[in-house]
């Protein structure tokens, strides 16, 4: 469009309906392009090298083709209440402090019937001297805790491991609470932000370029503004492309807050479904 729009501008300089301004502005906006192209195609490939690198690639191989268009991801429609439930089922670090606290439950119950005699039967068919013949024999030990001090010491030590695992399994607890609310609230800020863009502020952007160029074609207004109009233009549909993926990330990590692996269940159930 700026090439067309330079030609147009030089042309109305020659026939001097123009300021040699115009055709200068334009030259200017095309390679101010030119060096954002550069700079994107090279952001680019490092990305493609990047995402090879994670799936054990050759940095240089290529990738699929892109879509056309990127759809804009739906917001999970959970309460916070619900999410939280969730995580409590499926996060590993409290699957881990859970089995840690069974542990240790499990060992002071151990060390609690240490207080009991341990009483022990036996019996057994031999002789206890090699003169006398074999006989059936039987036998009782008794174990008794003496040592109560040392008994109670352990059973202290017990009860401290498990308090101190109930008191770590609810500072987790808060952490997933507050995980929980935090994504929640950057889903919500990136889904009313995408809103935006998508349906004022790209739209009129778009109207204010066409509104630009019919009054540059026309005379009514300077090549600056119509240059200045495409670059809003432009900027807000990459905000817009960047709002877009910000919302993907901020779903992405709603799911990890919840424990689960993003999209996961998805594609297995497609595959299933295949």
């Amino acid at each position: 469009m700026l090439e067309d729009l330079k030609g147009s501008a030089e042309s109305r300089y020659i026939v001097g309906s123009a300021s040699q301004q115009d055709p200068l502005e334009a030259e200017a906006a095309i390679a101010d392009l030119m060096r954002q192209e550069a700079i994107l195609s090279s952001q680019s490939r490092i990305l493609v090298a990047e995402i090879n690198s994670l799936l054990h690639r050759d940095p240089l191989a290529e990738l699929p083709p892109l879509a056309g268009s990127v759809t804009v991801p739906e917001v999970p429609s959970a309460s916070a209440e619900e999410l939280v439930a969730i995580a409590f089922d499926t996060r590993p670090e409290l699957k881990k402090i859970n089995a840690a606290i069974e542990s240790a439950t499990f060992s002071l119950k151990l060390a609690g019937l240490e207080f009991k005699p341990d009483l022990k039967v036996m019996g057994q068919y031999s002789s206890m001297w090699r003169e006398t013949e074999h006989q059936w024999m039987a036998g009782i030990s008794i174990n008794l805790p003496i040592r109560r001090a040392k008994l109670e010491a352990g059973i202290r030590e017990a009860e401290a491991r498990v308090a101190g695992l109930v008191g770590e399994r609810s500072r987790a607890e808060d952490r997933i609470r507050f995980d929980i609310v935090r994504t929640m609230e950057n889903v919500g800020r990136a889904s009313r932000v995408v809103e935006i863009l998508r349906d004022r502020l790209v739209p009129a952007s778009r109207d204010q370029v066409e509104a630009a160029r019919a009054g540059f074609e026309t005379g009514r207004n300077s090549f600056t503004s119509l240059v200045l109009a495409e670059n809003r233009l432009r900027d807000a549909s990459l905000e817009y492309e960047m709002a877009v993926a910000d919302l993907y990330r901020s779903i992405a990590q709603l799911a990890r807050a919840t424990g689960r692996i993003p999209f996961l269940e998805d594609i297995e159930e497609g595959g299933n479904q295949s």
